[in-house]
């Protein structure tokens, strides 16, 4: 018991050896104070709203890592239609992708022989490479 007390009170390990810790605080706590600035905190109707759902600090969480996403995302310029069609789409895709390759016995060619599934992927291509020249076309004439 000693030695918690005496560290507690300033005379054992974390007193004579804090000096490295403190220094990385404060080499860290600038960057910190400016990030924490710029960002748009929620304000603390939305989290007891989050709270009073259900009552589980677990949705908490959920909202606090779903707004760092979300901030990350509009940091990234990532288009918000993108996102919205993946959760709504995605379900769907996952349900009837199983439903099929349980049709073929999990024949996985089935996505790269049938003639609908080769005119797809061509539309994707496609779509991809011209998104990418389009976007160096802008970038250009910028």
């Amino acid at each position: 018991m000693t030695a918690v007390t005496t560290g507690m009170l300033g005379e054992g390990f974390y007193d004579r050896h804090s000096a490295p810790q403190w220094a990385a605080i404060e080499a860290v706590l600038p960057w910190l104070e400016d990030a924490i600035a710029t960002m748009d905190l929620p304000e603390p109707p939305a989290t007891l709203g989050a709270y009073a759902g259900r009552g589980e600090l677990f949705d908490v969480g959920v909202m606090l890592v779903m707004g760092v996403l979300g901030y990350m995302l509009a940091t990234l310029r990532y288009p918000l239609s993108a996102v919205v069609l993946g959760l709504v789409l995605g379900p769907l895709a996952e349900r009837y992708f199983v439903q099929t390759v349980e049709m073929v016995n999990w024949d996985l060619s089935v996505f790269v022989t049938r003639p609908i599934c080769i005119a797809l992927w061509v539309g994707i291509a496609s779509s991809l490479v011209a998104s990418r020249v389009l976007a160096r076309r802008a970038r250009g004439a910028q």
